[in-house]
């Protein structure tokens, strides 16, 4: 009984069997298969230049596409082409750093999107190079000194800097030196002669800096080399000073007025360089001092004090140290009243007269006056009339300046030395060109209204004065800037 209940059993399992093979009975059909990841694509780092590949492991697969993303993964193309398990980048570029890659799964009844993997992409290495080297420092001490550089490669280069002391035959590193840029400490007079050098170094190789040499010198208080010069005007012209001045280091420079003949000092706001000029002068300004104050970490010194002279005309002494009796003879100067006794006027400063540099180098300015002439005295190369002359002159552009005129009679008067007869000579001598032994228009009428078409001359060489025919031909020689 129990033998035929067993083997009724295994009839019943066989039958289900065969049933389950066959479809599960009722003659059904198999379920599709579904897609499964089984293996994510990886991040992948390469250096620019290099492809990139990524991979996929998936089981009952039926396709794949593999898509790309430039924004972060906000949202991704299909790469074209690219259908197959495995993805390989062309060749890659910087700009491809940051990008993302997927891949769509496709199976029999589904698809499944893998996971997003990152491309890093990296510069090729470079090995270091400086494209600024270290500059030779000169410093006073106890200031310090700085050396920098800018070096280059891929990755970015370590620095260290380096000290040598036996004139750059061995170098030893500087603890902590590791910047672009390294200050020394305080310096002394010892250091000077000391080398630095940097090395740079990477993944690609090293790279040694240029040698930049330490200068220390000591400091040494300022002195004047060239004092101001008393100046003579007529108002409204400006008077210049200047000054030259040594030391170490190069002293910084403060003009001073003295209102008072020089007992009390004021700073002129913003007179900080060798020469200072001032405003248009009136006669209140007759008698100020001016002097310039030299600082440096050493120390101070103050130049000269030089004196403003200002009149309605700045009129020179003529130059005349002798006397005469009326027969011409030599006679004592003292008690006849005569210039050679009294010699009044403003004396003639030293040097009398500037010629110009570089976009003035073609005119002087008297020092004495302030006026400023032609450096060349006959630019019309030849003689004019008198209207000829004044139209020349007003018509002149020159050294920058287009106010060029005739000289009145006392203007040309003032470039006369009275104890010489050779004026032309010598004025050629003090940086003119040119200077003729003979009569210069003046821009002065003859003052009598029935002489009118007279005009005023004056003789170079000697100083005489004389009024002639306006229709005459004499020499001209423009003049600027003074009243």
């Amino acid at each position: 009984m129990n033998s035929k209940r067993v083997l009724a059993g295994v009839s019943m399992l066989f039958v289900l069997a065969m049933l389950a093979a066959c479809g599960g009975g009722g003659g059904g059909t198999t379920a599709p298969l579904a897609a499964v990841i089984t293996a994510q694509p990886a991040d992948q780092s390469v250096v620019a230049g290099a492809t990139a590949s990524f991979n996929i492991v998936a089981t009952d697969a039926t396709g794949y596409q593999w898509q790309r993303s430039t924004n972060g993964g906000t949202t991704f193309s299909d790469v074209a082409a690219a259908t197959a398990a495995s993805y390989t980048t062309p060749a890659t570029i910087l700009a491809d750093n940051g990008t993302q890659y997927r891949v769509i799964v496709s199976g029999a009844s589904n698809s499944v999107t893998s996971n997003a993997a990152l491309l890093t992409v990296t510069p090729a290495p470079v090995a270091p190079a400086f494209t600024t080297q270290p500059a030779d420092d000169t410093v006073v001490a106890p200031n310090t000194a700085s050396f920098s550089v800018v070096a280059t490669g891929t990755p970015s280069p370590t620095l260290q800097w380096q000290l040598s002391i036996g004139g750059g035959t061995s170098f030893a590193d500087i603890a902590g030196a590791t910047a672009s840029t390294y200050t020394t400490a305080a310096t002394v007079a010892g250091d000077s002669g000391k080398k630095y050098r940097v090395i740079a170094t990477n993944a690609s190789g090293t790279a040694t800096s240029n040698v930049a040499a330490l200068t220390v010198n000591l400091p040494v208080a300022p002195s004047f080399t060239t004092h101001p010069s008393s100046r003579s005007f007529a108002a409204p012209a400006t008077a210049t000073f200047t000054v030259a001045a040594s030391g170490t280091p190069v002293p910084t420079l403060q003009w001073q007025e003295s209102t008072d003949n020089g007992v009390i000092w004021a700073n002129i706001a913003g007179a900080t360089t060798a020469g200072y000029t001032t405003p248009a002068t009136a006669i209140t300004d007759n008698g100020k001092q001016f002097r310039a104050v030299a600082s440096n970490s050493a120390g101070m010194a103050n130049s000269n004090a030089a004196v403003l002279t200002v009149g309605v005309i700045a009129l020179p002494k003529t130059g005349r140290t002798t006397c005469f009796d009326a027969s011409g003879g030599p006679v004592v100067c003292t008690g006849t009243g005569q210039d050679g006794e009294l010699q009044t006027g403003v004396v003639e400063p030293n040097p009398r007269f500037t010629v110009g540099a570089g976009a003035t180098a073609e005119c002087v300015t008297d020092n004495l006056t302030g006026l400023m002439w032609t450096k060349d005295a006959n630019l019309p190369a030849g003689t004019k009339t008198w209207q000829q002359a004044l139209d020349y002159a007003n018509g002149l552009t020159l050294c920058g300046f287009s106010d060029w005129r005739l000289p009145n009679r006392k203007e040309l008067r003032s470039l006369v030395n009275y104890s010489l007869s050779t004026n032309a000579a010598t004025l050629n001598a003090q940086g003119f060109a040119n200077v003729q032994s003979s009569f210069y228009w003046s821009s002065s009428s003859n003052f009598n209204g029935s002489f009118a078409f007279n005009a005023w001359l004056v003789y170079v060489d000697f100083g005489d004065v004389i009024a002639l025919a306006k229709s005459n031909s004499y020499y001209v020689w423009p003049v600027r800037a003074g009243q």
